[in-house]
């Protein structure tokens, strides 16, 4: 069976090339070093529609189906070299205004999703907790229910983008006798409106220009027309965002190991080792005959989970698979590329010294690879 993209996906892909190029990747360097998210480029992105994809065009969204919305991301992260940028903008649109559409009110949708699809807003999404990774079970934020409204003492930790949030999904544990579908319940806090801080911004290894905050709450008051969903739903949201969020992080990381590959393949056909080319050495060909077959085999995999995003009963171990295809690829693969590079692809400024450091945390966020090896063996029967 032959696939192949639509004009519409093929155009899609080339505007978001265009507009990356020559908007996004000027002053990455400094930005790195001094861990420095741009709230500028931010706009020119929602100014693009990168920020709602996905988001239908009655809230100001571009209003594309799950497989165009990833030949997008793909496509970012094929042509933004900055790559904290595009990571935030996943992180935005995946696990914040993806859900916010598909669970929120008809209110809380006219209130939130146009400002995050024009990129006057930027969204966090809060569930992670210092004991509580990737067990989501085992939240110790709590809710308590003050008739209509509820307050949330705890905090969140590694939070993309809450320095920098408008608004913040959070989720916390409103009953200590149900599990993870039954027993969390999903908040949207609002910044100038409720009580809640930031107390600490973290210093990253890679993706710098996403900045990282810590979630502070004490006895911060919601009232019930910022529960998302409603009470117990937390779990089914959470699940639901996953799936978007790994298969959205996977289709960015494809893009850009895709670049990386090509720009790799350029610097050998002129690179001298001695008298000899450098992609005239067999090892040399054979890694990148690895890398390119490993893309291919990936990016089919991204495709189908993709496809498969409006069949929940379905998407889930694909999503997994793909995550974990995907980001294993992306780490492995840059160090790879950087060790063939040698001495000059480790020293710093060298993009690809810059691309290992962002890559290496692929296989953490959005669940490690042990959870998505967990997820894909229970859906096994294992």
């Amino acid at each position: 069976m032959e696939f192949s993209l639509t004009p519409e996906q093929v155009e899609l892909q080339a505007r978001i090339h265009v507009f990356c190029k020559e908007h996004l990747n000027t002053g990455i360097v400094e930005r790195d070093h001094k861990q420095q998210f741009s709230r500028t480029l931010w706009e020119l992105c929602g100014r693009e529609g990168l920020q709602g994809l996905a988001i239908d065009k009655t809230f100001g969204g571009t209003g594309l189906e799950p497989l165009s919305t990833m030949l997008g991301i793909e496509a970012l992260g094929f042509a933004c070299r900055d790559n904290g940028l595009s990571f935030a903008i996943a992180a935005h649109l995946f696990s914040c205004a993806i859900p916010l559409q598909i669970f929120g009110t008809e209110s809380q949708k006219i209130k939130f999703l146009p400002s995050s699809c024009n990129g006057k807003f930027i969204a966090a999404n809060a569930i992670t907790e210092a004991q509580s990774g990737s067990d989501a079970l085992h939240l110790s934020t709590k809710v308590e229910n003050k008739e209509n409204t509820y307050s949330l003492s705890g905090e969140k930790v590694f939070c993309t983008s809450l320095p920098e949030a408008d608004w913040v999904l959070v989720y916390a544990k409103s009953n200590e006798n149900h599990g993870l579908m039954n027993g969390l319940t999903a908040f949207i806090l609002e910044k100038g409106i409720h009580d809640f801080s930031c107390p600490h911004i973290y210093t990253k290894m890679g993706l710098r220009t996403c900045l990282m905050g810590k979630l502070s709450m004490d006895n911060t008051v919601v009232n019930e027309n910022n529960i998302l969903g409603r009470e117990g739903n937390g779990g089914v949201i959470f699940n639901y965002s996953m799936n978007w969020e790994r298969i959205g992080m996977a289709a960015l990381h494809l893009g850009t190991m895709t670049r990386l590959l090509e720009e790799f393949i350029t610097f050998v056909k002129h690179r001298k080792v001695g008298r000899k080319a450098m992609k005239d050495f067999q090892a040399v060909q054979h890694k990148i005959a690895q890398l390119s077959t490993e893309l291919e085999a990936t990016r089919l995999l991204v495709y189908k989970a993709a496809a498969l995003l409006n069949k929940p009963n379905r998407v889930h171990q694909y999503a997994a698979m793909a995550k974990l295809a995907v980001s294993e690829l992306y780490k492995n693969g840059t160090m790879d590329l950087l060790h063939l590079y040698g001495a000059q692809g480790y020293v710093d400024n060298h993009e690809i010294e810059r691309m290992a450091r962002d890559a290496a945390a692929s296989t953490l966020y959005s669940g490690t690879s042990e959870i998505q090896k967990n997820i894909i063996a229970k859906w096994k029967g294992l």
